[in-house]
């Protein structure tokens, strides 16, 4: 289940300049704008887990520039702490036990009150940024589940660039467990088809070397194996009319990856990668032309 966050949902009504005044001009705004962020997403989880199990959350922030947060691990505290441990207790509660967190840039002091408040996943530790996820594993464990990490400037570089930039840290990473290594972004236009497939290519090695290792079974990464999946399952179930849609471009998905005949290089799975990225871009079209509709039943269900 996606949600704006508590940052997030302040940072889309005001931008991100007028929100830095808000917090200090009208603080007594922002407080009631979490209280209805707790309320709304709480009466969403409660209808929607009735219906459907939920196997993640994920909360989009994006709360940090290159060089550090947004706002200070004080006001963190202050205007997010408190409202996150009532949200994910609620989550808890109805049996979601990941808790992921989408923050790009450099979030590295806010790490701790993440993990504090009840989050256990974050994504995408931005290599520009200096999100190492080697360097936070060592400081902070397996408090906290990584996806992401494998830098895109490397990737756009080419083939030895990648090789160094993979196997620099993916393999030590899976053999700890917690860790999902995929792109610190969304994959930029620079980046070609055959460089991502070299990336991936790599990715098949190590986690095929240490597919049988105990350590893989890691909670977090033996249910997330199955996130592109479920996600999408979870995503469309109670969307009407869409649901064929998506087991069409979940069956192209595992189609591409999961046979062991299917050569990636072979111009024979373009097509199929074709039709999967359409659809995608019919689904991010359908959604843009009915959001005001999704939002207004949204407030009708909770008002009712």
């Amino acid at each position: 289940m996606s949600i704006c966050g508590a940052y997030g949902t302040p940072r889309n009504l005001f931008g991100e300049e007028g929100l830095a005044y808000v917090y200090y001009d009208d603080p007594d705004l922002i407080y009631e704008i979490m209280r209805w962020w707790v309320d709304f997403y709480t009466k969403i989880d409660n209808t929607v887990t009735k219906e459907i199990e939920i196997d993640y959350v994920f909360m989009w922030e994006d709360m940090a520039f290159k060089t550090g947060p947004l706002i200070s691990p004080e006001m963190f505290k202050t205007f997010m702490s408190p409202y996150y441990d009532e949200l994910i207790d609620a989550f808890k509660s109805a049996g979601i036990d990941i808790i992921l967190v989408d923050t790009d840039g450099n979030a590295e002091v806010l790490l701790d009150l993440f993990i504090d408040a009840g989050v256990n996943t974050m994504m995408p530790f931005e290599i520009a940024a200096g999100m190492e996820p080697v360097k936070i594993r060592k400081r902070l464990g397996h408090k906290l589940a990584m996806i992401g990490g494998i830098d895109k400037r490397e990737v756009a570089r080419g083939p030895e660039a990648i090789k160094i930039e993979v196997m620099s840290k993916v393999p030590q990473l899976l053999e700890d467990g917690g860790f999902i290594p995929t792109l610190d972004h969304s994959t930029p236009p620079d980046i070609s088809f055959d460089n991502h497939r070299c990336m991936t290519d790599l990715l098949n090695r190590p986690v095929g070397s240490f597919q049988n290792s105990r350590r893989l079974n890691n909670q977090y990464v033996s249910r997330s194996a199955l996130i592109v999946y479920k996600e999408t399952k979870t995503f469309v179930e109670w969307r009407s009319g869409q649901v064929d849609h998506a087991v069409e471009i979940c069956r192209d998905v595992f189609e591409l990856g999961r046979s062991a005949q299917c050569d990636r290089r072979d111009a024979a799975a373009r097509p199929a990668l074709t039709r999967l990225l359409h659809s995608r871009v019919q689904w991010k079209r359908y959604n843009l032309l009915n959001r005001r509709s999704v939002c207004q039943k949204h407030h009708q269900a909770i008002d009712s």
